[in-house]
């Protein structure tokens, strides 16, 4: 969440931030624009086992820290990647690369886009960003660099 965002959510209701947290209000903030928006409270869901009745997928490298993805995420992709042979898999924008990492181990050859080093410096990106980019995804074979 952007501190612009933050703060206004703070604004908006600040007792309910300070007893539920920030997250929380961020949420309900979200689902009442949808609702007064489009006159729904959700997108549609379907149930994983829907599309993948026999599942069962291991996850590789997770690291449960902020701005991961979802365990159910990085399964779905690897689920989705396998469904085809020979699967180019490409990532517009990698953060740590769980995802790239995860999705290598059933494809083809893994492309990530993304910003490097000197680009993510130029656009004011803090050192800590800049120096867990592509943790997980440096040592991947099948990753093509520049």
């Amino acid at each position: 969440m952007n501190k612009k965002l933050g703060l206004k959510i703070l604004l908006h209701n600040p007792i309910a931030v300070i007893i539920e947290g920030i997250r929380v209000r961020e949420q309900a903030y979200f689902k009442t624009k949808l609702t007064s928006k489009y006159d729904i409270e959700q997108l549609p869901t379907i149930n994983i086992l829907d599309l993948f009745p026999d599942l069962n997928e291991e996850v590789d490298s997770y690291s449960f820290l902020n701005g991961t993805s979802l365990i159910t995420d990085l399964v779905l992709l690897k689920l989705l990647a396998k469904k085809y042979d020979e699967c180019a898999y490409i990532e517009i924008g990698s953060w740590r690369g769980e995802s790239l990492v995860n999705a290598s181990n059933v494809t083809k050859d893994c492309t990530s886009l993304t910003l490097s080093s000197d680009e993510m410096r130029r656009l004011n990106f803090g050192e800590d960003i800049i120096k867990i980019h592509g943790v997980f995804s440096n040592h991947i074979d099948t990753t093509i660099k520049n």
